[in-house]
């Protein structure tokens, strides 16, 4: 198991973010991602003129920060061309991956579609991009966000069917404690060899439970994660999500407690941080 450490800056969404790519870059990461919004900036969505996010990628590099991932939010809200637009700008900004929901219908229409429909349209549309992916080498993962496919069985089989190189599964313990109110002791077994990348982010409390602590601190088994990703042969990024503090120093202190802490837990599974 190889694992590359970075940091999104959503924990620092209040702030700048300048501020977030300092606290980045000051913790010791060196891989962050355009996910988060904050009062200038950060995260893109689909019809984001390029040179929006080209510029922030400039101000990346200029913390020794390398982005390698964006948020491409539920792909059934905009379809095959919102995707490829999606693509294209991930591939322009040399982008390693983009992350993606789980697909999902809210709860709030009428005659909603079954499992079945709705995994047939998200299928219709990945399978529409993939071409495009090939041709920046652009991964799509998948991350667990509420819908049938929310769960690591689903997630595997979204991802058996597909079969490609190019998309995998981002694996979110947090949201899967959350939003199912499972253990990923028992859900990530389904799952663990399908998954490519990981978000780093805890939860505490029942299922639905607004508390999602700083990672180490709430109920996620990280070691046990680690093992189960060991035996998988992971290689991949994770990234931090979700940390908290009641200021951008306290945020910092956060980032680099939780980078020992991965480094511990990791290196506890007989895995190996790379750069």
């Amino acid at each position: 198991m190889k694992v590359k450490l970075g940091c999104m800056t959503r924990p620092y969404a209040k702030y700048p973010v300048e501020r977030a790519l300092e606290g980045i870059a000051g913790a010791g990461f060196k891989y962050t991602a355009f996910l988060g919004n904050h009062p200038d900036g950060g995260a893109y969505n689909e019809n984001t003129p390029v040179e929006i996010p080209m510029r922030l990628k400039e101000k990346m590099a200029g913390f020794g920060l390398k982005p390698v991932t964006a948020w491409g939010s539920n792909p059934l809200t905009y379809g095959i061309e919102g995707m490829k637009k999606h693509v294209h700008i991930a591939g322009e900004l040399e982008l390693e991956y983009l992350i993606l929901s789980s697909p999902y219908v809210g709860k709030n229409v009428e005659n909603p579609p079954s499992a079945e429909e709705i995994k047939k349209r998200f299928l219709t549309i990945i399978e529409a991009v993939l071409p495009l992916c090939e041709q920046y080498q652009l991964r799509l993962d998948i991350k667990p966000h509420m819908g049938p496919y929310g769960r690591g069985p689903g997630m595997a089989e979204l991802a058996a069917t597909i079969n490609h190189p190019l998309f995998g599964v981002s694996y979110d313990p947090g949201n899967i404690h959350f939003y199912e109110g499972l253990s990923p002791k028992t859900d990530l077994p389904a799952v663990a060899s399908r998954v490519t990348s990981i978000c780093v982010k805890d939860h505490k409390g029942p299922q639905l439970n607004r508390d999602f602590p700083n990672p180490g601190d709430g109920d996620i088994d990280w070691p046990d994660l680690f093992r189960q990703l060991k035996a998988a042969d992971f290689t991949g990024y994770a990234l931090i999500e979700v940390m908290n503090g009641a200021s951008p120093e306290e945020i910092d202190a956060a980032a680099s407690r939780t980078r020992r802490r991965l480094i511990s837990w990791i290196t506890e599974a007989q895995g190996q941080v790379v750069e």
